[in-house]
């Protein structure tokens, strides 16, 4: 299905070109008609405006294209805008260095969970997702952790405007089983670390749309603003061997609560 009548092609087509360069790297004229299947005349007179515009730099002895930094601060600013990155952060820092595992920040946009924050322990040595990369919400803990915490309609809506098939039935139940047995950061009793294991279950984490990190298992808390509502989930990620149960129910399970648990009370001073 092609895109609305409405819409403008050239945005889409300047688009189809960044999205190119963002996954290539360098990239010539000839290059970037190919892929994108838009003439090259017309990508020419693309990046000649890009670039005037500072989104895009060329080398002079190559010939070739490339995205200029303009995009990392358009990133870095939006990700600022987030309460939820600016506290977590620090807490997801110590919580890497103490388990060793990646420690992430979890939040969702148009059905997607997207990861606003990653940082890697000291013993990690496997690659993850990184920053800014987005997946489906329903096939990730942090991200069913987060809609356990998000009213079945909301849910819906989510998934309607992502338009993915997956079977509702089942996903209702496990966000229910996960709100009702789940690792939960207690308000009243603030000096208690108190979880029970409902999202210690083995995950295969699913990378980008079409690849899998197999043998990954992650642990999953919903951040919930004094609404009782999930703006966030923070995890942790490691191999089947590293986060095995015991070690899940005694060491990363209560420190994973100790920073969801950290994050709230910050968020709800503010």
């Amino acid at each position: 299905m092609g895109p609305p009548k409405h819409h403008v092609k050239s945005v889409s087509k300047t688009f189809e070109i960044l999205e190119a360069m963002e996954q290539s790297g360098e990239l010539g004229v000839t290059e970037l008609s190919r892929r994108t299947g838009i003439a090259k005349s017309s990508v020419y007179k693309y990046l000649d405006t890009l670039r005037h515009l500072g989104f895009v730099t060329k080398s002079e002895t190559e010939g070739t294209y490339s995205l200029s930094l303009r995009f990392f601060q358009f990133g870095q600013r939006i990700v600022n805008r987030h309460d939820v990155y600016r506290i977590a952060r620090p807490e997801l820092e110590a919580l890497a260095e103490k388990t060793g595992e990646v420690a992430s920040l979890v939040v969702e946009e148009d059905g997607d969970a997207v990861s606003l924050y990653r940082t890697r322990g000291r013993d990690c040595s496997r690659g993850t997702v990184e920053d800014g990369d987005r997946i489906p919400i329903h096939s990730c803990a942090a991200g069913k952790a987060l809609l356990s915490y998000r009213p079945p309609e909301e849910v819906e809506a989510v998934l309607a405007a992502a338009d993915v098939d997956v079977d509702r039935q089942t996903l209702f139940t496990e966000l229910e089983t996960a709100r009702d047995q789940r690792l939960v950061v207690d308000r009243d009793a603030r000096d208690v670390v108190d979880y029970s294991a409902g999202m210690l279950e083995g995950h295969r984490h699913t990378v980008g749309q079409n690849r899998t990190d197999d043998g990954l298992r992650s642990i999953a808390v919903p951040i919930r603003d004094e609404r009782d509502y999930a703006i966030a989930a923070i995890e942790v990620i490691g191999t089947d061997r590293s986060l095995n149960a015991r070690r899940l129910e005694s060491d990363v399970a209560p420190l994973l609560v100790s920073a969801g648990k950290s994050i709230e009370i910050e968020l709800s001073n503010r």
